[in-house]
């Protein structure tokens, strides 16, 4: 639906907000937990912590290009709600 909404009105999406984000990455809490790795939430903003390595994590839209800031983890969307293993994979090797 992006794609056709950026194709007829040449506008991409906006930042999804915190509480969507939320709601996608907590779906894979508990295998996350199963590798060691935390979630939890901090001034509007969601945080993973593995052992004493605490990193941000950001849920943006996939007709986005990835973003890239040290110590943050950026997943889109279509990855979190179609692919979670690959997901999960991503935050994984940012540890």
């Amino acid at each position: 639906m992006d794609l056709l909404y950026w194709g007829i009105n040449s506008k991409i999406p906006d930042d999804i907000e915190f509480k969507e984000q939320t709601v996608l990455l907590f779906s894979l809490e508990h295998i996350l937990n199963n590798y060691g790795i935390d979630i939890f939430n901090e001034d509007d903003k969601i945080f993973v912590k593995k052992e004493k390595v605490i990193k941000r994590i950001v849920i943006y839209p996939s007709m986005r290009i990835c973003p890239n800031e040290t110590n943050t983890i950026y997943i889109d969307d279509l990855l979190i709600k179609y692919a979670k293993p690959y997901a999960v994979q991503k935050i994984l090797n940012n540890f």
